[in-house]
């Protein structure tokens, strides 16, 4: 007898190994997961409207 040994396995009956798995649905992304989405989007929506007006400097 090996030292580790394998537990027996029970696959269940012929129609339950037949039978197809469907991926479970992707979870919603988090609040934060969002946010931090909506910061990104809104970080190059500004960055492209400053390279379309030609990159002004602002004098501040």
């Amino acid at each position: 007898m090996n030292a580790i040994t394998k537990p027996d396995l029970i696959l269940g009956t012929v129609e339950e190994i037949k039978t197809v798995i469907e991926p479970a649905a992707p979870a919603a992304p988090s609040l934060f997961a969002r946010f931090v989405a909506y910061m990104m989007a809104w970080t190059n929506a500004s960055y492209d409207a400053w390279e379309k007006a030609g990159r002004p400097h602002h004098g501040f």
